[in-house]
């Protein structure tokens, strides 16, 4: 969740909707100028009701790479003490297409290069149970960086070491990274082949020259029914917005974006920050992407 590991999780196929709880969304960076106000209320199966903060939207990723899938998720928060950090519920699974098993403790998702699958953690479990049950001490929640699909067996400090090579004397920034354990035949005919092969590599937005559309183009398949969505504009803190004109300018200046003068559809962007510290610009695509038709046989056709 917005680029840190979360733990305790709970997938709840009976909620119909993605709560956050406070002190996970407090320790995820975010801060009350990420919430958006909500007039609405949860009620829970006792019949208790409680109003939310508001309600924040982050990227969410399930899985490892290469099957993995990242979502958009619009989170209810609500300041209530919980052994666990948030729920995610059916919204959330219908959009993933979820396929959940209590008895395995997994869940099932299917991707572009096949079905993915994420498991719960024992030690996590036994945790949790111990901490609702008998009052323990939370352990820490969250880590840094998402680890990587095999972190668990890997030994991190095994890991191999790289030598950085600068492909233009000029552009001391154009490093890349070749493994120190390769033999030394090895090496010499890597670096070869980088400097003969740099003009394959984009260091900046501007040596992308995209894709001649006499070659291919892209159109969203809006359905004819669908309502242009304006959503209502969200209001940042003084370094997210430079943070926000600094990407827009990078882009109008490589013209990878043009601006329009017909706001039909209007989409705020959403900030989620690196583990570097700076900030990764997305868009919320959600309205947009509800008007869309769904075509299940995206591959050419031949009529």
């Amino acid at each position: 969740m917005a680029n840190a590991y979360v733990k305790r999780v709970m997938i709840d196929t009976g909620s119909s909707a993605d709560i956050l709880y406070f002190d996970a969304f407090q320790r995820l960076g975010l801060t009350d100028l990420d919430l958006t106000p909500l007039t609405s209320t949860l009620t829970g199966f006792t019949g208790d009701s409680i109003s939310p903060m508001g309600t924040t939207t982050i990227p969410v990723t399930f899985g490892g790479e290469p099957r993995s899938k990242t979502l958009l998720v619009s989170f209810m928060v609500v300041k209530l003490p919980s052994a666990y950090n948030a729920i995610i519920g059916r919204p959330t699974l219908n959009r993933l297409r979820a396929v959940v098993s209590t008895y395995h403790r997994v869940l099932k998702f299917p991707t572009r290069v096949g079905v993915d699958e994420v498991r719960s953690d024992p030690r996590e479990s036994r945790d949790l149970t111990a901490t609702m049950l008998f009052k323990r001490p939370r352990t820490e929640p969250f880590s840094a960086m998402p680890p990587g699909p095999e972190e668990n067996t890997r030994d991190t400090h095994s890991a191999e070491r790289v030598l950085e090579l600068s492909l233009d004397p000029n552009r001391p920034d154009k490093l890349v990274k070749v493994g120190s354990e390769l033999a030394e035949n090895q090496q010499v005919q890597m670096i070869d082949f980088l400097w003969k092969n740099d003009d394959v590599f984009a260091w900046t937005p501007n040596d992308i020259p995209g894709v001649d559309p006499e070659i291919a183009q892209h159109y969203l398949n809006i359905s004819p029914d669908a309502r242009p969505v304006k959503q209502r504009p969200r209001k940042f803190a003084p370094d997210r917005q430079k943070a926000i004109e600094d990407e827009v300018t990078r882009l109008l200046d490589a013209q990878l974006i043009e601006e329009v003068k017909y706001p039909t559809w209007l989409s705020n962007v959403v900030l989620v920050k690196k583990a570097n510290g700076n900030w990764w610009m997305c868009v919320d695509y959600t309205d947009l992407n509800r008007a869309c038709l769904k075509d299940c046989y995206p591959l050419p056709r031949i009529d």
